[in-house]
């Protein structure tokens, strides 16, 4: 799946942001956050919270385990329309899905994460925040906000298209 637009791209470390001109603001909006290990290789992030729900308590992206996920998001469960191989492969990993929140682990290794508000057709507002609790802000974000949030980032530009 892919969205298509003058897309602003912002990179710090292993996290990507993707933003937009949404609802008619002047600055880009940035509707999707995400870290992925696919590779095998190490995450280097900037340490930041997460809120599951807004009753949950702020969690480190550092503490993040299958166990400590699973009290605050349901199971990954793929969507009927992706073709069977595809869908056996997404299910061996350890996937979390809900609130605009994906998490994905492998064998207890952290594979995947994404917050997103603007995905799958539905609205969401995933909450994260500075490390030190003294900010939380839900997706999307402003620039300055992301930067709050993450730091200033490694690159800043325009693409055209956004593979989900």
């Amino acid at each position: 799946m892919s969205g298509c637009a003058n897309v602003s791209r912002y990179q710090k470390s292993d996290i990507v942001a993707f933003g937009e001109n949404l609802n008619q603001s002047k600055q880009p909006l940035y509707y999707l956050i995400r870290l992925n290990a696919k590779d095998g290789s190490e995450i280097h992030s900037p340490d930041f919270l997460i809120k599951f729900t807004d009753e949950a308590p702020p969690v480190p992206f550092k503490n993040l385990t299958p166990e400590l996920v699973a009290k605050y998001l349901p199971p990954f469960v793929p969507p009927p329309q992706w073709p069977q191989y595809i869908r056996e492969k997404a299910l061996r990993d350890q996937g979390f899905q809900g609130n605009g929140f994906y998490v994905a682990f492998r064998q207890n290794q952290f594979l995947a994460f994404s917050a997103c508000s603007l995905c799958g057709g539905k609205d969401y507002s995933p909450v994260v925040g500075k490390s030190d609790g003294s900010a939380f802000y839900p997706l999307p974000l402003t620039l300055e906000q992301l930067t709050d949030v993450f730091g200033k980032p490694d690159r800043l530009y325009k693409v055209g298209e956004v593979r989900y």
